[in-house]
């Protein structure tokens, strides 16, 4: 079982896994045979990617590139490192370099809610229960599956939630549905 190493460890490790995973394990097995989390283990396969001459540099300077580091910034932030030829990767690990393992990675968050076209509807089942429960029942009765009827915060739009167990009971579903002229 891999316990947690330092950053430049993971290079190697990512080598292996890499190898692993071209020749047809799942990054699940991989990580299920290592001791490890598959999060941890796709991160590790992306830095085998890294030009061998990045890696080097970071390699010299072990007590910068730390497993967090390189999993947990670069390795999560892949897309703006891989751009250009890893031209912005190669920009930070001169950053760091040059100012210290205490310097903030200029990467941006990645996880930041992006703004949709469209309106965004926020649904709440507190509004019209009774017409909602009606209107499930209705479904109900004719598909013979589990819905959930929600209404936007006017009460005028919502959505309506099928749930199905398997393709075969979907498939159901979309057949009474498109045979179906008059529905409710």
């Amino acid at each position: 079982m891999v316990t947690r190493q330092s950053g430049i460890r993971f290079f190697k490790l990512g080598e292996e896994w890499r190898n692993a995973w071209i020749s047809g394990i799942t990054v699940k097995d991989i990580a299920k045979n290592a001791g490890q989390n598959p999060q941890i283990v796709s991160r590790a396969i992306w830095l085998a990617r890294i030009p061998e001459s990045l890696k080097n540099e970071m390699k010299s300077y072990p007590e910068i590139f730390t497993r967090k580091l390189l999993l947990d910034t670069f390795a999560a932030k892949r897309r703006q490192c891989e751009k250009d030829g890893f031209k912005k990767l190669s920009q930070e690990v001169r950053r760091f370099i040059e100012n210290g393992a205490e310097t903030k990675s200029s990467l941006k968050k990645t996880n930041k809610k992006i703004a949709l076209k469209k309106k965004e509807i926020k649904t709440n089942p507190i509004i019209n229960i009774p017409e909602a429960l009606s209107g499930e029942a209705k479904i109900i009765s004719q598909l013979k599956a589990h819905c959930r009827i929600t209404f936007d915060s006017q009460g005028e739009g919502g959505e309506i939630r099928i749930f199905f167990n398997n393709k075969n009971e979907l498939d159901k579903i979309i057949n009474k549905i498109t045979n179906t002229t008059k529905f409710i």
